[in-house]
């Protein structure tokens, strides 16, 4: 805001009456200086009385500086920071050598602390101004001054600026502008009302003349690690903004115009520092276009044990540091990169290695040990900053996954994850439909399905509308005999229909007229005739239905309950097994709850590409599935007696050599097999558990068995050395079948091994081969 333009409560007369005063009682008032006096009082008396306007004093400064060389002598000025001023006037006169080289430089710019002042708050400021030297109140105003000075040298240099004010006087200019006592707290109490502040300190009332000794600091590095903090812990403006604000501040901090920052990433994994954008830090300064450097082809052995603890590595100058170090790869693609001095800090949060810092610079020997350790105090800050950004990536990316792909298995999630971070570092050029696939798999499928539940549920159905039919032909024959009412005989007629009908069908595929001819004609009459406390066959009826849906639900519910708690059980029981087989090789894993439990297991390098693969893993994910089927199929045996109805299971396993590739499909949110040829895999996977033995009437899977079907004779003695194994630790019963399955619909070939379960001997845990 331009203070120019201000109206304020005095007007300033640019005077060195006050000095020529000083000097004249002194005993420097001889010889050449004492000519100059006489010449200034004579032909300059203006100066004197004051001038109106800073131009007008400029015009004099020749004429003067012999009276400024006395006062402010060159000899005690070195290494100090002076000058003399005006009040509120950011120029600078006389400065010592010290000042001259940071403020004259051409096209310096200089930004006051008062700059963003409001009219009304800078008035107010010159108004507790007078009332602090002329008053003498006591209102601890601060004379220190901030100063912001941007000298083109690709930085800013902060100055702290302050005044001696022997050589001003501050006076009304009439005894009518005089404040009394009441008036002065009056304005103490009432600092907001700026009415009240003008009325008492009218515009121009006031005179201040003279000059004032101005002492500087060089206060760079403070200031600008305060606002590196400010910026660190904001981020409210645009990401360039930032950027801009944070790599000035540490050009401040280093006094270097010609200063990048950038960050990687330490992978302990494999031991290479890799590229991670940040938005104040976009790119890595150290990375050429492989986006990565292993330390291994860095001289430095021991820049992992840096990066490792809270230390800092410093290349002081690239091109020394390569001719004594040929080989290294870091300062190779430092140089190439343009730059030949950096500083590298490790940044941890809570323990967590985040990345590192990068401070780069063209210049060479920019940075050393020592300099370096000046933002020591800012890491802390830096590290929380960081630490925040990779919490707010990973809501944006957990936010990501759960909008476009659902919820995920922990062994698949990271795929997700990257195809997150690129989507949203990058949103104009990834396609967020783009497909994400595992190749090259080996699918394993189990079961254990609640046998004939389709059967049971459909009866439960029909027990359960034929004795809420007969309640309800009681309870209409009572309503009619209260209100001899016709239509009552009419619901009655209607409801023997339902019951004839329900007689001659197995499924009641009829279910929702039923529903609806009693919710809407026979429960809305029922409240019209019945009383409080009604103790009839009607009390009885209302008592039957349930409380939250209102439907005769007693038969079903007990089977529903029967179902969530064989489902809960079973389920559970298998996630807990789960971390066993992820101990095993980290697979992908899903489990459905019908009635029964089913599920999918996903075994593949490409599941994991970190971690050596084998099909050795396979064999022992398939040994700990068959622990696992055993172990479920022991615990419904256990739960069996304490469910509300009698229901039975029967296991089976698929198990195939053949690997599939699988696709995650954004409109079902869920993985499928890909292509044609693996969809045969899903279609035998879907027809088996009704398939019999081949030219028989019987069941494949039966209750208290467990049934392994198969798709090639290598798998049938693989599965054998299993099976034998667990019937020698007791789980299973010495009783194997070797079957062949039934033909399906065009499916043909397939193969089973069936064998008892012992239920006596529980599987405490899984146990390895």
């Amino acid at each position: 805001m331009n203070r120019d333009s201000f109206q304020l409560p005095f007007k300033i007369k640019f005077s060195i009456g006050q000095i020529i005063a000083e000097i004249e009682a002194s005993d420097n008032n001889i010889g050449e200086l004492k000519v100059i006096l006489d010449y200034i009082k004579e032909s300059l008396p203006e100066l004197i009385d004051g001038v109106d306007t800073i131009e007008e004093f400029e015009y004099t400064l020749t004429d003067i500086a012999p009276i400024m060389e006395r006062i402010m002598p060159k000899a005690l000025m070195r290494n100090s920071l002076k000058a003399l001023s005006f009040p509120l006037i950011d120029k600078f006169y006389f400065p010592s050598e010290d000042l001259r080289v940071i403020i004259e430089d051409q096209g310096t710019k200089i930004k006051s602390f008062f700059h963003d002042f409001t009219e009304e708050n800078y008035y107010k400021l010159c108004c507790c101004f007078i009332l602090s030297k002329y008053y003498n109140i006591n209102i601890e105003l601060d004379h220190t001054n901030l100063l912001e000075v941007d000298n083109g040298k690709g930085f800013f240099t902060y100055l702290t600026v302050m005044y001696s004010f022997e050589y001003l006087e501050i006076k009304p200019i009439n005894s009518k502008f005089e404040l009394s006592i009441d008036q002065i707290e009056d304005l103490l109490n009432n600092y907001e009302n700026t009415d009240l502040w003008y009325q008492y300190f009218p515009v121009n009332s006031w005179i201040v003349k003279g000059i004032v000794l101005s002492t500087l600091f060089d206060n760079t590095s403070q200031i600008a690690l305060s606002n590196l903090k400010t910026r660190l812990l904001t981020s409210r403006e645009s990401t360039d903004q930032i950027n801009t604000d944070v790599e000035n501040s540490f050009k401040s901090i280093f006094k270097l115009s010609h200063l990048e920052i950038g960050f990687s990433s330490f992978n302990s994994d494999i031991n290479a520092i890799v590229d991670f954008q940040l938005p104040i830090m976009t790119k890595s300064m150290v990375l050429n276009e492989t986006k990565i450097l292993y330390i291994g082809n860095i001289f430095c052995n021991n820049l992992t044990s840096v990066m490792n603890h809270t230390d800092y590595f410093v290349i002081s100058n690239a091109k020394s540091y390569l001719q004594k170090n040929p080989t290294d790869v870091l300062a190779k693609n430092l140089l190439a990169n343009g730059y030949n001095s950096i500083i590298m800090y490790p940044l941890r949060k809570n323990g967590e290695f985040l990345g590192i810092l990068e401070i780069v610079s063209t210049k060479s020997g920019a940075f050393n040990r020592i300099n370096a350790n000046q933002i020591r105090e800012i890491l802390p800050l830096i590290e929380g900053s960081i630490f925040r950004y990779y919490s707010d990536f990973d809501h944006q990316v957990n936010s990501f996954i759960q909008t476009e792909f659902t919820s995920l298995h922990p062994s698949v999630e990271w795929k997700f994850k990257r195809r997150a971070k690129e989507v949203i570092m990058n949103p104009d050029t990834i396609q967020k439909k783009t497909q994400i696939q595992f190749q090259d798999v080996y699918p394993m499928y189990g079961e254990i399905d609640v046998r004939g539940s389709s059967f049971l549920r459909n009866q439960c159905m029909k027990i359960d509308y034929k004795n809420q039919i007969n309640f309800l032909i009681k309870v209409c024959d009572e309503l009619f005999s209260r209100t001899n009412e016709v239509k009552f005989l009419d619901y009655i007629e209607k409801l023997n229909g339902f019951l004839n009908r329900i007689e001659h069908v197995d499924k009641i595929y009829f279910e929702r007229e039923i529903f609806e001819y009693i919710s809407l004609k026979i429960h809305p009459e029922i409240p019209k005739y019945t009383k409080e406390n009604d103790q009839s066959i009607i009390a009885e009826y209302l008592g039957k239905l349930d409380e939250i849906t209102g439907l005769y639900y007693v038969e079903r519910k007990k089977f529903d309950t029967s179902i969530f708690r064989l489902n809960e059980l079973l389920s559970s029981k298998l996630d807990l097994y789960q971390n066993d087989a992820q101990a095993i090789f980290p697979h992908y894993y899903e489990r459905f709850k019908t009635d029964g439990v089913d599920f999918n297991l996903y075994v593949g390098k490409s599941i994991n590409p970190t971690k050596e693969f084998a099909y050795q893993d396979v064999k022992d994910i398939r040994f700990w599935q068959l622990q696992a089927m055993i172990a479920m199929e022991q615990q419904y045996y256990l739960l069996r007696t304490n469910l509300p109805i009698k229901i039975e299971v029967a296991s089976l396993i698929l198990a195939t050599n053949m690997r599939l590739d699988i696709i995650f499909k954004m409109d079902e949110k869920r993985f499928d097999v890909d292509g044609y040829n693996n969809a045969k895999y899903e279609i035998i996977k879907k027809r088996i558990n009704k398939a019999f033995i081949k030219d028989s009437e019987e069941r494949i899977n039966v209750p208290g068995k467990l049934c392994v079907i198969y798709t090639d004779d290598f798998l049938k003695d693989e599965y054998s050395i299993y099976i034998k194994e667990l019937i020698k630790r007791g789980y299973l019963l010495d009783e194997i079948e070797y079957l062949e399955v039934g033909d399906l619909q065009g499916i043909g070939g397939l193969l089973a091994i069936r064998v008892p379960i012992n239920y006596d001997n529980i599987i405490e845990k899984y146990d390895k081969f």
